[in-house]
């Protein structure tokens, strides 16, 4: 009973911050709201995907094919695992009461297999829509870091109530903070000056708002900016197809869905544009 009402609580103060923010920051109020709404029609209109489901390995070793790249040796690097041990302890200073749950955080073959493929492609610029804690984020600057060079444009609509100074990007370290930049806002609102801004796109990671019209918008708006074997990761892509017929289209190479790690019934996918990869051999 008192867990139950602290939830009620909690979503009364959601509904009133919400509401005292219409007068101060109409654009963020109705951006919110836009979220709210288009998430509670998508959870009554999900459809399968027909594009079968591989394990991580599988996806390891078709990276590893695709771009000539030692990606075992990859999965094994040593700033790989230090990041990781980096990441857990960051993540367990997350209180009880913290404005973003912890279930928000990456899942551990998704930040994995981003790593991966940015380090296979030899990235310079990626973007990413969603950040919460910022796992996929720390992962994406690890690879960057590695690889000598790059950026990361990061774009997040925090949960209400949120911190941003404390809670959003809370495990990315310090260290690799150089290459990163974190605009808040919805990816409506901000991702086409992102990607305009950029000068051209190696890797594009949507994980934000999962459902059809803000996966299919993501990709449509991002898509002229990506350069030629550009790599594009998306989370949770079970419950609707705009990724399959992303996959589907002329400029994509190849592509698959994986199952994720520690998360049950989801998926993610990746692709890859035509063109030449300007990743390098070995590691």
């Amino acid at each position: 009973m008192r867990r139950g009402a602290e939830t009620v609580g909690r979503k009364l103060d959601k509904m009133l911050s919400l509401a005292g923010m219409l007068p101060v920051n109409p654009r963020e109020f109705f951006a919110r709201v836009a979220v709210l709404v288009e998430a509670r029609l998508a959870a009554t209109a999900r459809n399968g995907v027909n594009v079968a489901a591989v394990e991580f390995g599988e996806a390891v070793n078709w990276v590893e094919r695709t771009f000539g790249f030692n990606a075992v040796a990859c999965m094994n690097e040593p700033a790989l695992t230090a990041l990781e041990l980096e990441v857990a302890r960051r993540l367990r200073e997350v209180g009880p009461a913290a404005a973003i749950p912890l279930d928000y955080c990456a899942d551990l073959w998704l930040a994995r297999c981003c790593y991966l493929l940015c380090r296979a492609r030899q990235a310079e610029v990626v973007i990413e829509t969603g950040v919460g804690y910022g796992v996929t984020s720390a992962y994406l600057l690890q690879a960057l870091e590695v690889n000598g060079g790059g950026r990361l444009l990061s774009i997040d609509l925090p949960p209400l109530g949120a911190d941003v100074s404390k809670e959003v990007g809370l495990a990315v370290p310090e260290r690799l903070r150089g290459r990163w930049r974190l605009e808040i806002g919805s990816s409506r609102s901000r991702l086409r000056a992102v990607a305009a801004q950029a000068g051209g796109v190696d890797m594009f990671v949507h994980d934000s708002l999962h459902t059809y019209r803000t996966v299919k918008w993501e990709l449509e708006t991002i898509a002229p900016h990506l350069k030629p074997g550009a790599v594009v990761v998306c989370d949770d892509i079970e419950g609707h197809r705009a990724f399959e017929e992303w996959l589907s289209s002329s400029q994509i190479s190849g592509g698959l869905r994986i199952r994720a790690g520690n998360k049950a019934g989801k998926t993610f996918g990746l692709s890859l544009l035509r063109g030449a990869p300007e990743g390098g051999n070995g590691v």
